[in-house]
């Protein structure tokens, strides 16, 4: 069965190599957790694409402040280029903490490149 979703993550999915995935059990961000290589690893370079994925609209959903420690370690090892939603999925209610990925790479001194993904200006 087609699946929105599950369709779009899977692009991302497809042009990343390491992830940064947290959510709660039962939550989507919590089975990629699961299925995926190279998740969570602490240990990025400058070749590293990143997909973000954490779970946001939920009630015990995790705050950004959980998972910033390893976004800022893979940004001291050179990591330059991250993949979160674009800005048509961000900024579905559903979202709500994908605004504040959004503000966080824009503070980080990234920007968005071709709707897709994001590289550090440097």
């Amino acid at each position: 069965m087609w699946n929105y979703y599950r369709e779009k993550d899977m692009k991302k999915f497809s042009i990343c190599n390491k992830f940064i995935i947290y959510g709660i059990v039962w939550s989507t961000s919590y089975k990629y957790s699961k299925e995926f290589k190279n998740v969570n690893l602490w240990q990025y370079n400058v070749n590293d694409v990143v997909w973000i994925s954490i779970n946001w609209n939920r009630k015990w959903r995790l705050w950004l402040d959980y998972f910033k420690d390893e976004i800022n370690k893979c940004i001291n090892d050179w990591c330059i280029r991250f993949v979160i939603d674009n800005k048509f999925d961000r900024e579905r209610s559903y979202n709500i903490w994908e605004i504040e990925i959004y503000n966080y790479l824009l503070l980080k001194w990234f920007k968005e490149i071709d709707n897709k993904w994001w590289m550090k200006l440097i």
